[in-house]
């Protein structure tokens, strides 16, 4: 029994570790900062048993491992979606709620605080009723602009454009805070298709920054659960992750230090006249570094448009980007100095204009085979660095205001 419990610990080591995972099970050959935790959780987990046992004995160890297993199990039963239905919100979804929120520091604001408000739907934005809606917008932090006020989002500003101008369109902000198309899928599952009566001509995706970000990997979650490779195993799997409150959390606090680590939060994290600039790339093969990459994003976006027309609606889709990594204002592209790591190198901000661009390229291109509306923004709409952003992707009242003003000009023929 000795032997066989240590041959197991020891198995379970060698396999479930950063290195292993990477060369062996990792398609990309890349670990994020969360799944870069979670192994090392796991592992010292396992190695805190081993010393309990050659410290204490094999009862002492079997008991620890017993107690946690049990209140683990307990756990998943009471609040998983086992027994008591589906309680777990799985888009983090905030309902019935007004919340004031400081904007000091941010940006220049008459007020400290602003209002932020979440309907009994989850949705932002005013609009007649659940039947008629005209666009949902869907997207990420920059959709869903928490640190903007009521009536100064983008969709505000979009709805008042068509107003003064004799129309009466209904938009609703679906944004979700760290949300990629990931996300976007789930939405169908968890979110739309469970608000009854709900209707909408057109579903609005903002699309870029996010998923530039997403790495795929053990800890991915929306990547197993919307994997369009066919897979005996795929409806358990997909059941498992839906009902567990374990992989739920892991889930969420994977997430959460993704962001951190992409500095994906909402804050002045480098005052604008400290940004270092440069020309220089710090890669020229961006094409093969993102190649599985854009793949895996292209089958997500087929995925999504695919979800829309079953709905019954028609998708718009609006590029985006991390606005102030780079700067072409003047016809000479330069980038942020060392921005970030990105699949394993380091690259700067003149490398992610053409890295976001072939995202973009990658979405025009599903787009344009599917039917959908597409909208590059990015490329179109010019803003003013300083101001029309309160860090590197988060827009300030003024860029919302330039948004919506360029989305009206572009959707104004619809109605």
């Amino acid at each position: 029994m000795n032997r066989l419990i240590d041959f197991f610990l020891i198995i379970l080591i060698l396999l479930l570790n950063q290195v292993t995972w990477t060369l062996v099970f990792d398609s990309d050959g890349y670990l994020g900062l969360g799944e870069k935790v979670f192994f090392f959780i796991f592992d010292l987990t396992i190695l805190l048993l081993i010393i309990l046992k050659y410290k204490y004995g094999i009862k002492v160890m079997i008991f620890n491992l017993s107690l946690l297993l049990t209140l683990l199990f307990l756990l998943e039963l009471i609040f998983g979606g086992w027994i008591f239905g589906n309680q777990i919100n799985h888009q983090n979804i905030i309902k019935n709620s007004d919340i004031k929120l400081s904007v000091e520091g941010l940006y220049n604001w008459p007020a400290e605080e602003i209002i932020y408000k979440r309907d009994e739907f989850g949705f932002r934005s005013k609009y007649n009723s659940i039947n008629s809606i005209d666009i949902i917008t869907v997207g990420g932090s920059t959709t869903d602009q928490r640190y903007i006020s009521e009536g100064f989002t983008f969709q505000d500003v979009l709805r008042d454009h068509f107003y003064k101008n004799g129309k009466e369109v209904s938009i609703v902000n679906a944004g979700i805070d760290g949300q990629s198309t990931y996300g976007h899928l789930q939405n169908f599952d968890y979110w739309f298709n469970k608000i009854p009566n709900l209707k909408t001509k057109y579903f609005l995706f903002f699309i870029g920054v996010n998923d530039f970000f997403v790495q795929s990997g053990p800890m991915g979650g929306d990547i197993h659960y919307h994997s369009v490779n066919n897979n005996v195993n795929q409806d358990l799997v997909k059941m498992i992750m839906s009902k567990s409150i374990l992989y739920h959390f892991i889930k969420v606090l994977s997430g959460n230090i993704t962001a951190y680590s992409y500095d994906l939060r909402h804050e002045v994290n480098m005052p604008f006249s400290e940004i270092v600039w440069t020309s220089k790339l710090k890669t020229d093969n961006h094409k093969d570094l993102m190649k599985t990459f854009l793949k895996d994003y292209e089958k997500r976006l087929i995925a999504l448009l695919g979800r829309v027309k079953e709905y019954g609606a028609k998708s718009i889709i609006v590029t985006q980007s991390s606005r102030r990594v780079y700067d072409n204002s003047n016809e000479i592209l330069k980038g942020q100095k060392d921005y970030m790591k990105w699949g394993g190198k380091l690259i700067n901000g003149t490398d992610y204009y053409y890295m976001i661009n072939l995202l973009h390229e990658r979405t025009e291109k599903v787009a344009n085979q599917s039917g959908a509306l597409f909208i590059d923004l990015n490329q179109n709409l010019n803003f003013d660095l300083e101001n029309d952003f309160y860090d590197h992707c988060h827009f300030s009242p003024s860029g919302a205001d330039k948004i919506g003003k360029f989305l009206y000009e572009n959707l104004k023929h619809l109605f």
